[in-house]
């Protein structure tokens, strides 16, 4: 730390040690989809993609973070992440709901429902088994049938790949049901009706048990239907003193921690964290949100904000590494989506950037005060130059002003950078980061 010129300045360099999220939120505006990506690193917003006259059931980024699954209406598209280009549509007839992938990757599921073989619309549930290679469906399993009709849920997988369970919603009786799939010989091993109703299933990280979020017409409140899927036991149920319909589970073992988003009665916002050990909940305060969605590393919660008038199409952040088993009630960081107008949420699906860690860091980061003075001001410039980093890698450097990405420049580059319009009197953390991209 020195003072240059009454300007004190604190210079860094780093090791690009986080673990950065692009964080993909998809939107209906009637007739088209949108999509939009955040990159956490440098905290930067872009429109990923428009879908012209395409509604947006779902999004899922695949195991590697390369391909971005959208579901639609009567189709899957399939996305590049790198340059946002279709990669591929698969032409289904049938509306897929959600969509799960296995330990690898090299397999997808699929949770549809489509007309029946007389055209008549929503009459059948669908699994579809993808091949992630080809982007085929390589198999339709049929679920369902029934002339009055059924809605499509959640999906997830446990056991090491093994088991697929989802869950569909009957207009029979307006129940949920839960089906086990066997993926190793592709066979329905029960489907079993619930006493609840409910769209949203989750597999903790423990590769055996479900959560299911269920409620019940004659009662305000929800629960969570827990299952053991080693044994398809149905263990117990977590009654909740709140109406939700969405559920979010940290996928690090070791916070065992379900999320859920609600509203109380006077509309004020709440997330509960549920104990998976203890079944102890929590409750905090919060800005309104819905459509909770966790990064892989478990550390960061993402929500969409419900109430449009203060704040309107904001995804807000929630840092779960200080204390997992709080929500911290202080003014959390967000970002903005790219469509402004009136548009509905579909959801947030997450891929972490794991190819920027372990870039060795650059070197001999130093930097020099320049004034330039004009008639009537002075423009204080903070002169920074170093020396390339010795990782072959680094393919760019992100400069860092009081942890605020300010520019990154390439390794082809000049490495140096001006940081004009600096104050007299004010300190400056700088930081200094090489990226493998």
């Amino acid at each position: 730390m020195k003072l240059l010129l009454n300007l004190l300045l604190i210079l860094s360099l780093n090791f690009c040690q986080l673990q950065a999220d692009d964080v993909y939120v998809a939107k209906n505006a009637f007739p088209d989809g949108f999509i939009t990506l955040y990159d956490s690193l440098t905290n930067t917003t872009s429109l990923f993609k428009k879908l012209p006259s395409f509604v947006i059931n779902k999004i899922a980024v695949n195991p590697t973070g390369t391909l971005l699954y959208v579901l639609g209406n009567k189709s899957i598209r399939i996305y590049d992440t790198g340059t946002s280009q279709l990669k591929k549509e698969i032409i289904t007839n049938l509306a897929s709901r959600s969509i799960v992938f296995n330990p690898g990757g090299t397999k997808a599921y699929v949770n549809m429902e489509g007309p029946d073989q007389q055209g008549n619309p929503q009459k059948k549930i669908v699994l579809g088994i993808l091949d992630t290679s080809s982007n085929v469906i390589e198999n339709y399993i049929d679920v369902y049938q029934n002339f009055t009709g059924a809605n499509a849920g959640g999906i997830t997988i446990t056991q090491g790949g093994q088991s697929v369970y989802l869950i569909y919603g009957s207009f029979i009786d307006n129940l949920t049901n839960l089906v086990k799939f066997n993926t190793t010989n592709n066979t329905i091993i029960f489907d079993n009706k619930l006493d609840g109703a409910g769209n949203e299933i989750v597999a903790l990280p423990d590769n055996k048990t479900l959560y299911i979020v269920l409620s019940r017409v004659e009662s305000p409140e929800s629960f969570i239907a827990v299952f053991n899927a080693e044994n398809d036991i149905r263990e117990n149920n977590i009654n909740l003193n709140f109406y939700t319909t969405q559920i979010a589970a940290n996928p690090n073992p070791n916070i065992p921690i379900v999320y859920l988003p609600y509203s109380d009665i006077d509309d004020n916002g709440h997330i509960a964290l549920v104990d998976t050990r203890t079944k102890a909940i929590n409750s905090f305060t919060h800005i309104d949100v819905n459509s909770p969605a966790v990064n892989p590393s478990g550390d960061r919660l993402y929500t969409f904000t419900s109430v449009f008038s203060i704040t309107p199409n904001t995804v807000i952040i929630d840092n779960l590494t200080a204390n997992p088993n709080a929500i911290t009630p202080s003014t959390p960081p967000s970002f903005n989506v790219i469509r402004t107008d009136f548009s509905t949420i579909v959801n947030i699906s997450i891929a972490e950037k794991g190819g920027k860690v372990g870039v060795l860091p650059p070197r001999h980061l130093k930097n020099k005060i320049i004034k330039n003075r004009f008639l009537t001001q002075t423009d204080i410039v903070n002169h920074l130059t170093w020396k390339a980093s010795l990782d072959p890698s680094a393919r760019s450097y992100f400069v860092y002003r009081d942890d605020e990405f300010i520019i990154s420049i390439p390794s082809t580059s000049i490495l140096e950078f001006n940081d004009h319009n600096r104050k007299p009197g004010k300190e400056y953390i700088y930081s200094l980061i090489a990226v493998n991209e």
